[in-house]
Parts: structure tokens; C-alpha cells; sequence
């Protein structure tokens, strides 16, 4: 396996041994009550579709690909993430947000998806403005639902809340007012 592979297989092996799991671990029961309310759900996850995987593969690991800073990060994260994962989840239980930031300044993920996202491969399917696609793509669907639904819940991962350009500042920036928990 190249670096970056076995970093994401290591890290993933990490969290599971350690009881924790990736992401936010609320889909589920959001999912779960969506669907026995029969509500509508809107996604901003932005896909794509593999057509030639061999051919994929063959071009990634043909790549210039840093793989050595990004399975660095990644253990200097998996360290971060494993041992403040408990304060990480007691801040986010209780909104405290000052918590959360000092938490959540962490070892950056971005050498691992710059290596991904800066080869031919992956831009040729357009991921490497996924996260940008996303994000116009989370705003619209907010516009939408606002002005159609008289009620309207929307989950974020907790580094949009705290990042400078974060969904929350873009929120703000187009005329919605956003409250902080106290």
C-alpha cells in the first residue's frame, strides 16, 4: 500500500479500537427520525462516479504524491483525536463553543487531501473543488429550504462552525442572522 492508503486504514483501525468511530455519528439517528417522520431530506454531498477504475488506479499510482507528510499528519492527528475525543464531545454536548475551538485546533487534515485531490486522476472528477461544490451547494439547498419550509434543521460538521470561511461565516455574510449557543 502506498503511505496515504495505509494512513487511512491506520487511523480508521485506530478510532474503532479506541470505541470511536469517524465523523459525527449522529446520521444515523437523524436519518433514522427522518424517515419516520417522512420528511424530506436535501444532500450536498457532491459524487462521482468511477468509470474505469483500473485506469484510475493505474493514473494515482503513477502520481507524484507526497504520501510521506500526509501518513505523518495523519498519526499526528489520530494522536490528537483519540486523546481529546471525550473533551471533544463533552464541549460539543453542552455547545461551548471557546471548548470547542481551542479543541479543534488541531493537525490539519489538508496534506492528505491536497496529495489526493492534486492528481490528474481525482481532478478528473472534479474533486479537487469538491469541498467548494459542496459548500455553494449546502447555501443553495439553505436558501431553498428557508423559503419554502416554515421549519428547516441543517447538520454541519463542527470545523464549519469554527473556520473563518465556515458555512456559518458564509451564513452571515448573505444576511442570516446566526446565534451562538450560550
Amino acid at each position: 500500500w502506498r503511505p496515504i492508503f495505509a494512513a487511512g486504514e491506520l487511523y480508521q483501525a485506530a478510532l474503532k479500537k479506541s470505541g470511536l468511530e469517524f465523523g459525527n455519528g449522529t446520521d444515523k439517528r437523524i436519518d433514522s427520525l427522518a424517515d419516520k417522520h417522512k420528511l424530506k431530506r436535501t444532500s450536498t454531498v457532491i459524487r462521482a462516479e468511477i468509470k474505469d477504475p483500473k485506469g484510475m488506479a493505474k493514473s494515482f499510482a503513477k502520481a507524484e504524491v507526497d504520501d510521506i507528510a500526509c501518513f505523518r499528519n495523519l498519526l499526528d492527528r489520530l494522536e490528537t483525536d483519540v486523546a481529546n475525543a471525550a473533551e471533544m464531545a463533552n464541549a460539543w454536548a453542552v455547545g461551548d463553543i471557546p471548548e470547542l475551538a481551542r479543541l479543534s485546533r488541531r493537525v490539519s487534515v489538508t496534506p492528505c487531501i491536497e496529495a489526493m485531490t492534486n492528481t490528474e486522476a481525482m481532478r478528473s472528477l472534479g474533486a479537487d473543488d469538491a469541498r467548494e461544490r459542496s459548500r455553494v451547494l449546502w447555501m443553495k439547498a439553505v436558501d431553498a429550504a428557508l423559503s419554502s419550509n416554515p421549519v428547516t434543521f441543517a447538520t454541519l460538521p463542527v470545523s464549519e462552525l469554527l473556520e473563518p470561511n465556515g458555512l456559518l461565516t458564509r451564513l452571515q455574510s448573505n444576511g442570516y442572522t446566526v446565534e451562538a449557543p450560550e
